[in-house]
């Protein structure tokens, strides 16, 4: 699993669940490391996700996904970067019939070519690909999130 949860990304992780933003996504946080570069979450099927299909809405693997890899990078990056959305695309490979999961990363070396790129270019868009897995492993769902990350402007 890597680094394990601290007490501060516990508190985070409690924090980000009981909003109500991202409660209305259906999704749950069940992991973050203490250096944030770790973070897993669960989707489940319910009544909250499902659609009329009677499988997870896609809407709501959207939403669960959106804007993790963002704090992610904000928290490992520091304050003097900014990091918008700049676009984000789901693919959508198999009906959401049970629980699913995702796993976002970042490495070091991730986070070192980031500062390299944005003091060589001031600005600079990363992909992620985030992939919705069942139980068995199955991808049922990819969400490709775009960030761009540039330095913030003294004023």
């Amino acid at each position: 699993m890597g680094v394990a949860e601290s007490f501060k990304s516990k508190l985070i992780r409690y924090v980000v669940n009981v909003t109500p933003v991202f409660r209305a996504t259906g999704a749950w946080i069940t992991y973050i490391s203490a250096d944030m570069r770790t973070v897993k979450l669960k989707l489940p099927l319910k009544l909250k996700t499902k659609n009329p299909l009677g499988t997870i809405c896609g809407g709501n693997m959207y939403s669960a996904v959106h804007g993790i890899y963002l704090v992610m990078l904000m928290k490992n990056l520091g304050k003097e970067y900014a990091c918008v959305d700049r676009l984000s695309i789901i693919k959508f490979l198999k009906p959401g019939k049970s629980t699913l999961f995702a796993k976002f990363e970042l490495s070091q070396v991730e986070i070192d070519q980031i500062i390299t790129l944005v003091e060589k270019n001031s600005t600079v868009d990363r992909e992620y690909l985030v992939k919705l897995k069942n139980s068995n492993g199955v991808v049922c769902g990819e969400v490709t999130c775009t960030v761009n990350i540039r330095k913030k402007r003294i004023e």
